[in-house]
């Protein structure tokens, strides 16, 4: 039996999200829940409801499909990945709605041939909008002399059905993360013993898996993911799980057709 690594957890996040953002390319020349503790008013803390810090971890066995699952059944989330491949740093962060057809935010940033790359995606009522770096131009839309980054500037573009909109989503980011999420036979390469630590001021279990990552889930029994981290391969922190913001849609001005672009 072979324990799957987090490792491949975490590249399928960094690839699902290169992907989607450059899904663009057959277009023309893209808080969790956590736990609390309070004592009640004039009651010694020894006395109070027992804390997450004074519970026993549960083994990571018995909670494994169990956060698998509540990854799969999000509706929204907001995602922060940092990712680290041969020297090379890419950032992937998300907000929105885990559908294939919902609005989201996804930035993409990072180094390619040593000069900066970056994309930013926003679907808004099913309107899909990209604003990137001439480098991402260069790449995935052929734009060597750089005219179409120049044309757009600091503008986002519109982008129609037929550049490949439609095939960007949060939903194939997360169910590649998902399909490589350590569970069942997997999980046995996850040491069951928790360790309680602090992630963005609230408190989780930790467990070590067997290729040094590390996996948090919530300390409060609800079983939510919130952390994946590796110290060669990078991290994805959870947050605003089906609670994520609205997201908001470019002034008019900040816009330009690609109809109205290709057409000139």
């Amino acid at each position: 039996m072979t324990t799957k690594p987090l490792a491949l957890t975490l590249t399928s996040v960094a690839l699902a999200g290169a992907l989607a953002l450059a899904g663009c390319d057959g277009g023309p020349p893209t808080e969790a829940p956590g736990a609390s503790t309070s004592t009640q008013e004039g009651q010694p803390e020894e006395a109070a409801e027992e804390s997450p810090s004074a519970q026993e971890a549960p083994p990571y066995s018995e909670i494994a499909d169990d956060v698998k699952a509540n990854v799969a059944a999000l509706t929204s989330l907001t995602m922060h990945g940092t990712f680290m491949d041969g020297g090379e740093t890419m950032t992937v962060d998300g907000s929105g709605a885990v559908t294939s057809q919902g609005d989201f935010t996804l930035s993409l940033s990072g180094e390619a041939d040593g000069e900066p790359v970056d994309a930013t995606v926003l679907r808004v009522d099913g309107s899909t909008y990209l604003k990137a770096s001439a480098q991402f131009f260069k790449a995935n839309f052929g734009d060597s002399d750089g005219a179409m980054a120049e044309a757009l500037g600091d503008r986002y573009l519109l982008l129609p059905k037929e550049a490949g909109a439609d095939d960007m989503s949060l939903e194939t980011i997360m169910d590649a993360f998902t399909e490589d999420f350590p569970a069942g036979d997997d999980a046995s390469g996850v040491d069951e013993t928790g360790e309680l630590v602090e992630v963005d001021v609230q408190q989780v279990y930790e467990y070590t898996a067997a290729d040094g990552a590390t996996i948090d889930v919530t300390s409060d029994g609800s079983n939510q993911l919130v952390r994946v981290s590796s110290p060669q391969d990078g991290e994805v922190v959870l947050s605003d799980l089906d609670a994520a913001p609205d997201v908001q849609a470019p002034a008019a001005d900040d816009v330009m057709d690609l109809s109205g672009m290709t057409g000139e």
